[in-house]
């Protein structure tokens, strides 16, 4: 009994995550329609696992998206792993692709580099795809992770205000959700090896990051700040919530 709880201790955390969102913010709703951005990754993954552990309880319809991006080099996909995770999970998983490539979008668009461009156009298909079907919630997989290292490079980089990925976006519907935004990335590490799903890591598809960029140097940097400091990336996001909100 012991041993198997241990086996599951990455489930309940994201469990208990995930109701965390719902306990401080009010979402998702009660009844809500969620489509959840599913890449193939673990962080993804991890989102749609709690969100579908708790649908039963808060009426939620959760499904799955996953949008394939054309590039000069190929496709940017992972169809196959993404419909495994769907079925393990019982839900519906939708293929969506932009009809432009990122190169395209990305000279329309001025950027200086293809990854804002797969960003914006993955989010745009997400978006067209949430109006269509009337979904309330588009959820993302940002991790704590990933909010610290946003903290620190709205610093490095200038930005003129502090950068903080909330639990919910503000304006109309759908809503950005993270409900994953405070769970540290090394349980939903740990989750997909409990269940025992296949995962992607962006580097094994996209042709585009062959390279290290600054996310990933904060990242590391972070990472090893963490082995002298264990509640280092939690430090960072709320002093800099304490921040904004002038407390």
């Amino acid at each position: 009994m012991r041993r198997d709880r241990h086996r599951r201790r990455a489930a309940e955390t994201v469990r208990r995550k995930v109701r965390e969102c719902l306990e401080r913010t009010g979402h998702p709703r009660p009844g809500s329609k969620i489509v959840v951005a599913m890449s193939g990754g673990k962080d993804s993954f991890a989102t749609a696992y709690g969100l579908v552990e708790l649908s039963e309880e808060e009426d939620w319809k959760v499904i799955g998206a996953h949008v394939i991006v054309e590039t000069e080099a190929g496709e940017i996909e992972a169809r196959d792993v993404v419909e495994e995770q769907a079925e393990l999970l019982g839900i519906d998983v939708h293929v969506l692709k932009p009809s432009k490539t990122v190169e395209e979008a990305a000279e329309e668009m001025k950027a200086r580099k293809p990854c804002y461009a797969c960003r914006t156009l993955r989010r745009i298909e997400l978006g067209r795809f949430s109006e269509d079907i009337c979904a309330d919630y588009i959820a993302l997989g940002h991790t704590l992770d990933d909010a610290a290292a946003t903290v620190i490079l709205s610093l490095l980089t200038g930005a003129p205000r502090i950068k903080v990925l909330g639990y919910v976006g503000s304006g109309r519907r759908p809503l950005l959700l993270r409900p994953l935004v405070r769970c540290p990335e090394e349980v939903t590490e740990e989750l997909v090896n409990e269940v025992g799903v296949d995962t992607v890591a962006t580097e094994e598809v996209c042709p585009y990051r062959s390279g290290e960029d600054l996310r990933d140097v904060v990242s590391d940097f972070l990472d090893e700040v963490e082995r002298r400091i264990p509640t280092v990336k939690g430090n960072v996001v709320g002093t800099a919530l304490r921040t904004i909100s002038g407390r």
